[in-house]
């Protein structure tokens, strides 16, 4: 075999599809340039940020650039202290050819995970080490801003093991919305 080259960042067709917890509704696709042409059942491997993807759909069918290859993808959880998930996805329908090749990861396929900064992702295949330079994934969520500090409306509530009485109030701003039953998670000094 040879070498991966010329990663290609994975992009997202539908802007809402980067909300943590959402199935895909658009394609998410990304690129890179075979070496050595992956047999029918060979291998494409993406090392993911942990909780990049919460869920791959194993029944969904996705393509490759080459005329009739597609793929089934299955995620394997990081255990341990590691820092990637993977996405194995088997090659069908019909060879893939040496040269520049997408994968589409198409609509249903994929669930986003948790909210988290633009980071790198690495390929490799069953017949090609990894790319030599990672390309990148792009943000899930967003980042919150314009905090409001915690304010007490009963002043007596600030008495250390005091049940309050009062609103106990704070602030921000959201760039993603949040959806029904979605989480917010508040870090606190201890005690």
């Amino acid at each position: 075999g040879g070498q991966l080259t010329s990663g290609v960042a994975i992009a997202f067709t539908a802007t809402g599809d980067k909300v943590p917890g959402t199935v895909n509704t658009g394609n998410v696709t990304l690129g890179f340039t075979v070496a050595t042409a992956i047999p029918v059942a060979g291998k494409i491997t993406l090392a993911l940020p942990v909780n990049y993807f919460s869920a791959v759909d194993s029944s969904k069918v996705n393509t490759l650039s080459s005329a009739g290859a597609t793929c089934t993808c299955v995620l394997t959880k990081a255990t341990g202290g590691a820092t990637t998930d993977t996405v194995t996805c088997t090659t069908a329908g019909a060879v893939v050819a040496a040269g520049a090749q997408t994968l589409t990861l198409i609509a249903g396929a994929v669930t986003t995970g948790v909210p988290q900064a633009a980071s790198t992702f690495q390929v490799s295949t069953s017949t090609d080490v990894a790319l030599a330079v990672a390309p990148s994934t792009v943000a899930l969520g967003g980042q919150l801003t314009s905090g409001v500090g915690i304010v007490f409306t009963t002043e007596g509530d600030k008495v250390p093991g005091t049940v309050s009485t009062g609103n106990l109030t704070l602030g921000f701003t959201v760039a993603t919305a949040i959806p029904v039953a979605g989480k917010i998670t508040l870090a606190l000094p201890v005690n």
